[in-house]
């Protein structure tokens, strides 16, 4: 089967699986085996990829894999989905755009901050991950990166602490400063805000609906 052919297969499966194929059809509540889920999440077709990302984001059907997916495969496929996003900015019906996924991430690096249960090691990771992006990134997703994400995880005095080591880095202060002066000039938003961060189960805090 071809590699389309396959994220066209997966992608179906998903969306079987959620109930979104039918308006007319009780949605299924069965349990779902977590080798699929796991076969979903390593799909090359970033439309399987939203899909997926949307299924574990939603309690009642992240609470379906069984046995449950742990917490470092759980981050690592919505750290990977977001990366994809970040870099292809996609315009799919189950997709996020690059700005989305940034700012999803304001909400799922805020629950992970809030779980007592995550090591402070995957915050690290995170924070690694993200300057990783940054560098390596066009102008465009830098942009996006500060004005999506940073801009309102810095509205919480805790994150601009946590992020303030990027001060020392030539490239990563550029980022570090224009986030600040979103937070100094008085920039506020609902994402910025302890109520605004949703904390899931099962990876990224918003889904697309349409």
């Amino acid at each position: 089967m071809k590699a389309a052919d396959q994220g066209s297969h997966t992608l179906q499966e998903i969306l079987t699986e959620m109930g979104a194929e039918s308006r007319f059809e009780r949605p299924p509540t069965g349990p779902v085996a977590k080798e699929k889920v796991q076969n979903w999440m390593t799909s090359r077709e970033v439309e399987a990829l939203g899909a997926t990302y949307v299924f574990i984001s939603e309690p009642k059907h992240y609470a379906r894999i069984r046995p449950p997916l742990n917490f470092q495969e759980s981050f690592q496929f919505t750290k990977n989905y977001y990366e994809r996003c970040f870099l292809e900015n996609p315009d799919g019906k189950w997709t996020n755009n690059r700005y989305e996924a940034g700012w999803d991430l304001v909400n799922w690096f805020a629950s992970q901050w809030n779980d007592p249960e995550i090591p402070r090691s995957a915050l690290e990771d995170l924070k690694k991950w993200m300057a990783r992006l940054y560098k390596a990134g066009d102008s465009k997703l830098r942009r996006c990166l500060v004005d999506a994400t940073l801009e309102h995880l810095f509205e919480q005095r805790k994150f601009r602490r946590f992020f303030s080591d990027w001060k020392n880095d030539p490239v990563l202060r550029v980022a570090h400063d224009e986030a600040l002066e979103w937070v100094q000039g008085g920039g506020s938003t609902p994402l910025g805000k302890p109520e605004g961060f949703k904390l899931l189960s099962g990876g990224g805090a918003k889904q697309k609906r349409r």
